[in-house]
């Protein structure tokens, strides 16, 4: 069977809740939910159903007619985990070539956490018409719903082992375990102790219902996630139209963003102008208290200097998307702001674990 996968995109111009309803389709972000995280995210004791997606022998493999591509983390810029993993990541494929257009925000979290470990695995891409119909094959729960409670399948999703089928299906619970099952390999500890103290804006916080994690594990840091999620996703409109779909399924992509929306053209998409203008110094305003974190040490480009975290990570995957959908004049403009603390940070994490083929 093969497949292949993109992220949707949800907005309209019409108001804060279509900014992120669009962000959910978007950012394939796990933990920007409208409802209760009422199902587990991760299928660890679960075999594959029959009959399973299948997981090709390659290291790096597009699960749609694409030449397969190996990827091991380098040896160079960090040590890797002991031992032999038959680990594969499935992630969001955009237009060809993938490695050089993938954005979605938590599949990247997860990479940078892989590649943070040093821990060598098989990436598959997915097309998002078939994300639902893959995550189901693997025997893997969605951990969102939709604003009308409808299940929403997303990825990523990282099979831990191949023979039995378990998986982890969200972002968060894949660093856990990387932590868990390698505490001191690759760059050490993904979740040192630290200041984590980042809230939005006044008001900006109790707009959006989002659910809790209610984790135990690393509390601090799924906080910390929250806020920053939210404050990307509610910006989410400014990524809309730079994103780039394979021309094979392009078409049922924008389709299937218009029926959710309630809308009857892509132009509705569009923000241009004083609007995009305004959107833009929003983000930014947004993000101001992020970057004091970013300064507090000026070692390094991470949040403790020369040390990176998760919480570098989480902000990562964001910046990752920001670099590939945004205008070129907007990305500089990002990569500047506030002493350049965040075009530091997004080029740190792309040199050091940023590696897709």
């Amino acid at each position: 069977m093969t497949t292949t996968a993109s992220a949707f995109i949800r907005d309209t111009p019409r108001g804060l809740q279509a900014h992120l309803n669009q962000a959910n389709y978007l950012s394939h972000c796990p933990h920007s939910l409208w409802s209760t995280r009422d199902q587990t995210c991760h299928a660890a004791a679960t075999s594959f159903p029959s009959p399973p997606v299948q997981v090709s022998a390659a290291p790096f493999t597009l699960i749609d007619a694409r030449s397969p591509h190996t990827y091991l983390p380098s040896q160079s810029t960090h040590a890797m985990a002991s031992g032999t993993h038959n680990f594969v990541l499935y992630d969001v494929a955009f237009a060809s070539p993938c490695e050089e257009n993938t954005c979605a925000p938590n599949p990247w979290k997860a990479r940078y956490a892989l590649n943070f470990k040093g821990v060598a695995y098989k990436i598959e891409w997915v097309q998002m018409p078939d994300i639902t119909k893959v995550r189901k094959a693997l025997g893997v729960p969605p951990c969102r719903k939709f604003a009308d409670g409808a299940d929403f399948y997303t990825l990523p999703i990282l099979v831990t082992d191949t023979k039995t089928g378990s998986a982890l299906g969200d972002s968060f619970d894949i660093a856990n375990y990387l932590q868990d099952k390698f505490p001191d390999a690759g760059a050490g500890d993904l979740f040192p102790k630290q200041n984590l103290e980042y809230t939005l804006p006044n008001g900006m916080d109790i707009l959006v219902p989002l659910s809790e994690r209610n984790d135990d594990i690393h509390p601090d840091y799924v906080r910390f996630q929250s806020n920053v999620d939210m404050a990307f996703s509610i910006h989410a409109q400014l990524t809309a139209n730079g994103m780039r779909w394979d021309p094979e399924v392009e078409g049922e992509v924008k389709a299937e963003f218009l029926r959710r929306v309630g809308m009857m053209s892509w132009e509705d998409f569009n923000i241009d102008g004083e609007a995009r203008e305004k959107l833009m110094n929003s983000l930014r305003n947004t993000i101001e208290r992020l970057s004091v974190l970013l300064k507090r040490d000026t070692s390094g480009p991470f949040m403790l200097g020369t040390k990176p975290s998760y919480a570098d990570i989480i902000v990562g995957g964001w910046l990752r998307m920001l670099s590939k959908t945004l205008l070129e004049s907007e990305w500089e403009q990002v990569k500047g702001w506030y002493d350049g603390v965040f075009g530091k940070l997004h080029a740190a994490l792309q040199e050091r674990f940023g590696d897709v083929k």
